[in-house]
């Protein structure tokens, strides 16, 4: 492996990093936004609209 090689990989490896975060960060947001209209959909007030909506979700 030549040293432009070995610098790409590290510029690969640093994205891969950083991608790998904003998927975790993105899956963490789904997870709570899930957890918030499964709650919502317990509330008797808001059962049918939340319900509706937690259908589309999942």
């Amino acid at each position: 492996m030549n040293v432009p090689d070995a610098k790409r990989l590290k510029e690969l490896e640093v994205e891969h990093g950083r991608l790998k975060k904003l998927l975790a960060e993105s899956l963490l947001d789904v997870e709570v936004t899930r957890e918030a209209l499964r709650k919502k959909c317990l509330e008797p007030r808001h059962a049918e609209t939340w319900c509706a909506l937690w259908r589309h979700v999942v």
